[in-house]
């Protein structure tokens, strides 16, 4: 997991940013447009089930009303119903037109009088036994219609009680329901119901009548004696329950279908409605699901996006990683590690270089080709030197310096100073002669740094690198010139002795500054060497000729000593002891640390 660190936190990054809102959305938008539906549902269903509720209470009112009216006038000698012979079939056929005259203002397909006393049924279709009136309905065995064994039982006589009973044929259509009012009639007060036939289609007329919801099916239920109507016999205990149940059998009731159960304030029914696939809730529920598979498309190809865009963005960063082969760390460490290991190496051939050209320059040592080549550094066409006396550039200067040249010129400077001298060397290397363009700009740069355009001079050109020592010889003959200034044998031998001197005094200064600030975080070599006025290279010189190791390794080197020491004498955190030593982090420090000694800190304290 370590090598592909960027690549996790790329990914993370990208995902917090993008994503994970984008799916808290989601699941939000799901959960709250589901809870509002369902309220919404429930209040719509809650009301049109009342509203249904009272229309079946008014039409069960009316037809009470209806049936009172018949038995009031049964008490009139005007009516049929007065006749005494109660046994002439003539007169059931009377009472019948009378009924069918004075009391057709009702909805229903059939209606009937059952009078007790003679077990016979009247209706428009004649007079007959009950067993002939159930057979009539389709009736085809009574034993299974419980709720109707005990329609005409005159146990259950009480005068205008509701009674309410039906058949079953589920799905064909054939459904018919009964509602009858015990009461009497005639001048003998004949003990009968007055009973009304309702089909299926009647039922389902009343309730459009009513407006019926599309999606919405209702049944009723006579909690006295277990009836119900359209859906089947259902238990009375929890007839909610069973019409599932018998829904979950049928293979009709889904997952998302929803009962309604509404009980009447008035009459010992129920209605039970059920919202079916069409329903409006459902409807919604369907285009929610629908529109969060849309959004599931449109996840998948943000997702897509989504790993499209981590792979354009680390396709680079892996091409660098692979090339690298790095066996440790994140990536931006191996990047960083290589390019350390790059500059570092590139700092190394420049000072191999400036070596060999101050070698060549001050002692004549001679430099092949060959060598440059295998330093990365391609041969020019021509070179020369210019000597910039009195001043010494720092190393922003130096590195400005160059980048304008090589942007300008297209040409390659060297820029140092000689070993303390209060002088700049400037070394050139020409792929097409400039000389004259490059001292103009040279010296607008000199005054730039508050510094005579005398005091710069150009040497002659040379083709060949062996030969640029002697532009440097030509430089400091020009300078003698124009200073006017003779020197002796002894003159020179005497400025090499003062040289030496200066060397050893500024060798010896270094050292006791390294030795009191070492232990500061911020000691550089681009520090040291502006505190004393001379170029990394020298301040890098002085540490390889004159005390054997460059100077971070000698830094380093004091800096572990003392951490070694805290490691023994106190208990001091390691962190602590790192940053007292000089060191900037932790990793550092340990890396560090166990290069010098072999071992880690926790190690070497516990050794």
């Amino acid at each position: 997991m370590k090598k592909r660190k960027y690549l996790y936190r790329l990914a993370m990054s990208v995902f917090l940013i993008l994503l994970l809102p984008m799916v808290i959305f989601i699941v939000s938008f799901g959960k709250y447009s589901y809870e509002k539906v369902e309220d919404a549902n429930r209040v719509y269903c809650e009301a049109l089930m009342d509203y249904y509720m009272v229309q079946l209470d008014q039409m069960i009112i009316d037809l009470k009303e209806h049936a009172a009216s018949i038995c009031a006038d049964s008490k009139k000698s005007a009516s049929i119903f007065w006749e005494k012979d109660a046994h002439n079939n003539y007169w059931y056929y009377q009472a019948m037109d009378e009924l069918k005259g004075k009391y057709s203002n009702y909805a229903a397909s059939d209606f009937g009088i059952y009078y007790y006393e003679e077990d016979k049924i009247v209706t428009a279709g004649g007079i007959m036994s009950p067993a002939e009136y159930f057979r009539k309905i389709e009736i085809k065995n009574l034993e299974e219609e419980e709720y109707l064994k005990d329609f005409f039982e005159k146990e259950n006589y009480e005068e205008f009680l509701l009674y309410i009973g039906g058949t079953e044929d589920q799905g064909a259509g054939k459904n018919k329901i009964l509602i009858g009012f015990y009461t009497t009639l005639g001048r003998q007060r004949d003990k009968v119901m007055l009973f009304y036939e309702y089909t299926e289609r009647d039922i389902t007329e009343f309730f459009e009548s009513a407006y019926i919801e599309k999606g919405f099916e209702c049944s009723l239920w006579n909690k006295n004696n277990g009836f119900s109507f359209f859906f089947g016999n259902y238990s009375r205990e929890n007839y909610e329950d069973t019409v599932k149940r018998m829904l979950a059998a049928q293979g009709t009731l889904e997952e998302s279908d929803a009962l309604w159960v509404k009980e009447s304030s008035v009459h010992p029914i129920v209605l039970i409605g059920y919202m079916n696939e069409n329903a409006p809730r459902n409807v919604a529920l369907a285009f929610l699901d629908n529109m969060l598979t849309a959004v599931s498309v449109v996840l998948m190809v943000v997702l897509v996006g989504y790993l499209l865009i981590l792979y354009i963005a680390y396709k680079p960063v892996f091409h660098l990683t692979t090339k690298l082969k790095h066996a440790e760390g994140s990536e931006f460490e191996a990047i960083a590690k290589a390019l350390d290991d790059r500059g570092a190496k590139i700092e190394e051939q420049e000072i191999l270089l400036m070596d060999m050209l101050i070698n060549n320059l001050l002692y004549k040592a001679p430099i092949s080709k060959g060598k440059l080549k295998q330093l990365g550094i391609e041969p020019a066409s021509c070179y020369t030197v210019f000597l910039l006396d009195g001043y010494v550039l720092s190393d922003a200067e130096s590195k400005k310096l160059i980048a304008e040249t090589a942007e300008r010129y297209c040409s390659r400077m060297f820029v140092t100073d000689l070993d303390g001298e209060n002088r700049s060397v400037f070394v050139l290397f020409f792929d097409t002669v400039q000389e004259n363009t490059i001292k103009e700009w040279l010296q607008q740069k000199c005054s730039e740094f508050g510094v005579s355009k005398q005091s710069l001079v150009g040497g002659n050109l040379v083709y060949d690198i062996k030969e640029i020592w002697s532009c440097l010889n030509y430089c400091e003959e020009e300078l003698k010139k124009s200073a006017h200034v003779v020197e002796t044998e002894a003159d020179v031998q005497r400025n090499n002795a003062a040289r030496e001197m200066k060397k050893a005094k500024l060798r010896e200064e270094i050292l006791s500054y390294v030795g009191e600030h070492y232990r500061d975080i911020d000691l550089t070599q681009v520090q040291v060497a502006g505190h004393f006025n001379i170029s990394t290279y020298t301040l890098s010189r002085i540490f390889r000729n004159d005390v054997g190791i460059g100077f971070v390794a000698y830094v380093n080197a004091k800096r572990v000593e003392y951490a070694k020491e805290l490691l023994l004498t106190t208990k001091e955190s390691v962190h602590d002891i790192a940053v007292k030593s000089g060191f900037d982090n932790d990793n550092n420090f340990f890396k560090v640390f166990k290069a010098n000694t072999g071992m880690s800190p926790t190690t070497f304290r516990e050794s």
